[in-house]
């Protein structure tokens, strides 16, 4: 399955990235500089020069151009396989025929979504797609 989320880096909500790296074990001081890095952080448009005012504070997103952005954006999807227990979320499923797969498929498509949905993310259904890979006829 290929999963496209909306804005994804625009849309990881602070709060939820820095609880995500308290349990994974960041926490004191580390964990202070993360949340100061994430906080009163403002934007702006800039176009030949010419910039906007401050448009407020972002309570969401991951700096982008940084090379933190990335990092910070992994760790915060990193406990997707929590999302379908019954899965072995990677990039393939398995199942004894074509029926089954795409019932499988459906299942973990509507679990992910839950996930998606508890962590502020939005599933591009119109790009969202699966393929099936194999040697073996499944029908």
């Amino acid at each position: 399955m290929y999963f496209d989320l909306q804005k994804a880096t625009d849309t990881v909500d602070h709060k939820i990235l820095l609880e995500k790296l308290y349990n994974y074990g960041i926490r004191g001081i580390v964990h202070d500089w993360f949340q100061n890095y994430l906080s009163n952080r403002k934007q702006f448009v800039s176009i030949n020069n010419i910039d906007s005012n401050y448009l407020g504070n972002i309570n969401c997103g991951v700096p982008q151009g940084s090379d933190l952005g990335p990092l910070l954006f992994l760790i915060y999807v990193n406990d997707i396989a929590n999302a379908s227990p019954n899965s072995d979320i990677r990039l393939s499923a398995d199942g004894k025929s074509l029926i089954e797969t795409n019932l499988k498929a459906e299942g973990v498509v509507k679990e992910l979504n839950q996930w998606f949905l508890a962590n502020k993310l939005s599933l591009s259904i119109d790009k969202t797609c699966y393929s099936i890979f194999g040697c073996h006829d499944i029908t």
